[in-house]
């Protein structure tokens, strides 16, 4: 018998993705933050830091004010992508 493929539930959106991208001031990203569920994922299993790292080049801050903002927030940084490059 075929295993079931676990599907998970996406809470981060496309949408919050959007709203993410925008952050360009510290005040919107602190902001934002506030009002997000840090260890959401979204359908491939890629937390905020995910999203972060492969879109790097897209962001306006940089890495030294978001990567602290985000596991300051205590981001499960052992959550894994169940697809994709940093998931293997």
């Amino acid at each position: 018998m075929a295993k079931k493929k676990e599907v998970k539930t996406e809470t981060f959106t496309n949408e919050m993705k959007v709203e993410f991208l925008g952050c360009d001031t510290v005040e919107k990203l602190k902001t934002f933050l506030n009002n997000f569920d840090i260890q959401s994922s979204d359908m491939f299993g890629n937390s905020i830091l995910h999203y972060y790292l492969n879109n790097r080049k897209s962001f306006i801050l940089t890495w030294n004010i978001l990567i602290p903002e985000i596991l300051n927030r205590g981001l499960n940084i052992n959550q894994t992508q169940s697809q994709g490059a940093f998931g293997r």
